[in-house]
């Protein structure tokens, strides 16, 4: 185990978010914090361990600031699973197809996908929900 890759890992997707939620509250946002998780926070996956622990911790903490921030400030997420990005190649580039096999819809998410999702939990119609964390992963989880 590379302690030090573990560490930039979880300050990325830990520590990060937590310093955007402090500065949120610090200059008096008054709507909704948004937080990326991944499937990987939910399912554990072999050789993921850094990145899915730092999800997992990150899918708590969002439930976490919903509560500490309320009633001033929502606080939602997503876990989506594989998106077709340039990030993400690596997982899916040999075979598109046995990666799209794996979700129930056999086929991977766009980023349209994740940014519509993103756009309504961020809307005043999602004006009532906070502590949530979507899956948006085309039934991987199934």
């Amino acid at each position: 185990v590379d302690i030090s890759r573990v560490q930039k890992t979880w300050d990325v997707n830990l520590l990060g978010p937590l310093l955007w939620a402090r500065a949120a509250v610090k200059v008096g946002l008054k709507e909704s914090i948004l937080n990326v998780a991944s499937v990987g926070g939910i399912k554990p996956a072999s050789y993921m361990g850094a990145y899915n622990i730092s999800k997992a911790g990150l899918i708590y903490m969002t439930k976490q600031l919903a509560k500490e921030l309320a009633p001033n400030i929502r606080v939602n997420g997503i876990a989506p699973a594989v998106v077709k990005t340039k990030l993400s190649e690596m997982l899916w580039e040999n075979d598109e197809q046995a990666t799209a096999d794996l979700h129930a819809l056999k086929k991977l998410g766009t980023p349209e996908d994740i940014s519509n999702l993103m756009y309504f939990l961020s809307s005043e119609e999602a004006s009532w929900i906070t502590g949530e964390v979507v899956t948006i992963d085309g039934g991987y989880l199934l």
